[in-house]
């Protein structure tokens, strides 16, 4: 009985194995067919690859030996051919300049422009803004700026002015042969950067990243100096006499103490106008006093 169950086991393992095999033998057989298929349907494509790629390397060597006798005719120097063939990563200055004097734009082809690297512009000296209010015509030309880019960078200036808290200014009463006094605080340091970035912000908009980094941070500090002064300052007016003749002369204290007479269109700081719109004469109404006989001569 033992012996007939142990065989009867070896033979259900048999065809238990048997079958395992034969599925697993099916499975690759499978497989197989399907790679067969794919190489067959890979073949063709890599065979047209090949074939374009030798097509591309005939006309590519054409096209070189064409520009090498182009080249060798055109009385260009070995240093402009080496260029223009892409062999010399970092072209001489006189490359360059051969290969823009062949092209019709050498920095002297226009009789109204010189033609310089665009990094020569950040060290040109020249002002940015009229009064800080808008670019300059200097500026326009020499940054291409459009009628329509002028007046949005012209409208983001006029938004930044607006935008300023002018520091307090405090009056303090006349007194003995003082005939006008006024302190001017310090600005907020915080409210002015934040001003400065969001200015930078607009003109990026208004004209692109390239031109308003030539634009900047000069054109920030000629719109800077319309605002006023960066430091407290205090402004005192004394009554004086030169020669028996009677005179006005101011004194200005900030990080520096600056004198002089009080004559007409000079005045003792950037703040001035701001807080007197029409100058000294303004000031003389305001607080009483006549302007000096002298006032109309220069100082």
């Amino acid at each position: 009985m033992n012996k007939f169950l142990l065989i009867l086991g070896f033979a259900c393992a048999g065809v238990f194995g048997f079958s395992v095999f034969h599925h697993q033998t099916m499975r690759a057989h499978s497989v197989a067919m399907v790679t067969t298929h794919q190489h067959l349907g890979i073949t063709p494509l890599l065979e047209e690859a090949r074939a374009r790629l030798a097509g591309l390397r005939t006309e590519v060597q054409e096209k070189k030996r064409r520009l090498a006798d182009a080249l060798s005719q055109s009385g260009l120097s070995p240093e402009l051919v080496r260029l223009l063939e892409g062999k010399q990563l970092r072209p001489s200055t006189t490359a360059l300049a051969e290969l823009r004097q062949q092209l019709g734009i050498g920095w002297d082809s226009s009789p109204d422009y010189v033609l310089v690297n665009k990094c020569v512009l950040s060290r040109l000296n020249y002002s940015r803004l009229d009064s800080g209010k808008r670019p300059t015509n200097t500026a326009c030309q020499l940054l291409d700026l459009s009628s329509t880019e002028q007046a949005a960078l012209t409208a983001a200036l006029q938004r930044a002015h607006d935008d300023w808290q002018a520091p307090a200014i405090e009056r303090t009463e006349p007194h003995g042969d003082i005939v006008a006094q006024y302190a001017v605080t310090a600005p907020d340091a915080d409210a002015e950067m934040s001003l400065s970035n969001r200015l930078a912000a607009e003109i990026v908009g208004a004209i692109g990243a390239e031109r308003a980094d030539l634009l900047l941070p000069a054109a920030w500090r000629e719109f800077r100096d319309e605002l006023g002064s960066t430091v407290a300052e205090t402004l005192i007016v004394r009554r004086t006499a030169d020669n028996g003749e009677s005179d006005l002369v101011w004194e200005n204290r900030g990080n520096n103490t600056s004198k002089g007479p009080v004559r007409y269109a000079y005045y003792p700081s950037s703040w001035f106008l701001r807080a007197f719109p029409g100058g000294w004469k303004t000031l003389a109404e305001r607080e009483g006093f006549d302007l000096p006989p002298k006032f109309m001569s220069p100082p």
